[in-house]
């Protein structure tokens, strides 16, 4: 089981989102799946590395088709999921 660290960025738009109405119990399971490792869950959401300036973050989208994106890093033992930002695409990629 992986340990999770929350960046401020992360926070604060996770406050944004619960006062937007946002179903935080998507991220929720998303979350868990990358703390336990479900490697079927984590295909089904997508899970998939960055390229360009982004080389070495990891993003799920909810599904193939949602909006909501999660990007995150793992330290190099896979131990440590340190949770970057959360959001739509638009409000992800401006960062």
């Amino acid at each position: 089981m992986r340990a999770i660290e929350l960046t401020a960025t992360y926070k604060k738009q996770y406050k944004r989102l619960k006062r937007a109405g946002w179903n935080m119990t998507l991220l929720d399971q998303t979350i868990n799946a990358l703390v336990t490792e479900n490697v079927a869950e984590l295909t089904r959401l997508w899970d998939h590395e960055l390229k360009g300036n982004k080389r070495g973050i990891r993003s799920h989208v909810g599904q193939r088709a949602s909006d909501w994106v999660v990007e995150y890093t793992l330290e190099e033992d896979g131990t440590l999921v340190l949770l970057l930002q959360t959001g739509s695409h638009h409000r992800v990629l401006r960062l």
